[in-house]
């Protein structure tokens, strides 16, 4: 994160709000997922040894998956306009050019 901040020129004050709003989402991520890949993965195997699919299972399954992406979603929304009102103009398009190379760009480079 520290290339990707020096190439957008970013001030110490804006480091900060940004280095924050990626901790929030990082936080949201981990109660969101918190153990859902075993979960899921537990739950597949499951269905696989009943006797009959259960079709209905599978819809709860999704359903919690639903849950999670929504939540997902929002907080990347949230994360995004925070790092938006963050910084200018100027920064916000160098940003987005880093973000349009590419991560194989960024690992030439510029590190997260």
């Amino acid at each position: 994160m520290n290339s990707i901040l020096g190439h957008v020129r970013a001030t110490a004050t804006q480091e900060r709000g940004i280095r924050a709003a990626f901790e929030e989402f990082r936080d949201e991520m981990k109660e969101v997922g918190g153990g859902e890949r075993k979960k899921t993965r537990q739950d597949i195997s499951s269905a696989m040894r009943k006797p009959h699919f259960d079709e209905v299972f599978m819809g709860e399954l999704f359903a919690r998956q639903d849950t999670a992406i929504e939540r997902t979603r929002k907080a990347f929304v949230g994360l995004m306009a925070k790092v938006h009102e963050v910084l200018d103009e100027e920064q916000r398009g160098r940003l987005a050019d880093l973000v349009e190379k590419g991560p194989r760009f960024w690992r030439r480079g510029f590190d997260w």
